[in-house]
């Protein structure tokens, strides 16, 4: 799954924080008062 530009505006909140990965390396970690915050692994 890649990280769109829509798949990013429609992510909701949930009761624990998750993540959303894009499968090279970057993913976007949404927290419950929704805060989105996007970080890339670097190896």
């Amino acid at each position: 799954m890649s990280l769109t530009d829509a798949t990013i505006r429609t992510a909701k909140p949930k009761n624990k924080p998750y993540k959303l990965f894009d499968g090279d390396g970057l993913f976007l970690f949404i927290t419950p008062p929704q805060k989105k915050k996007g970080i890339v692994n670097t190896v």
